[in-house]
């Protein structure tokens, strides 16, 4: 364990972790701690709103095959569980859809996502 000026708690060392951040780098009129910076995958920032994004179109691809068997008579299906499932579905993905460039712009502001807004990506375009 390393213990710096600036920290008031000990903090472990790791192999293969960038080093730890110095009281240089911090912005005037932060807390004074010692903070480990190491590269984080994308789905730490992106999982939520993927994962709605992922369950809308199952709900929703769900609604459709409700629907279908209920216009169809081939089973017993009540005739409001499809749209419902249709319009949940659409809710979820839609939420999901706007929710990402949301945190791709909080991320750009906190300097967490490096890179400018012209960079050609796949994330850019949802």
């Amino acid at each position: 364990h390393e213990i710096f000026p600036f920290a008031e708690v000990p903090i472990p060392t790791h192999e293969g972790l960038p080093s730890l951040v110095d009281a240089s780098n911090f912005p005037s009129g932060t807390r004074n701690e010692a903070v480990i910076i190491g590269e984080q995958s994308n789905w730490v920032y992106y999982n939520k709103p993927l994962t709605l994004i992922a369950i809308g179109l199952l709900v929703f691809l769900s609604g459709i095959g409700l629907s279908a068997l209920h216009l169809v008579h081939t089973v017993d299906v009540p005739s409001a569980l499809g749209p419902v499932c249709l319009s949940i579905g659409l809710m979820f993905f839609v939420t999901g859809m706007v929710w990402l460039p949301i945190i791709k712009h909080a991320l750009r502001h906190d300097g967490l996502l490096t890179g400018s807004p012209t960079d050609f990506s796949i994330m850019y375009f949802l």
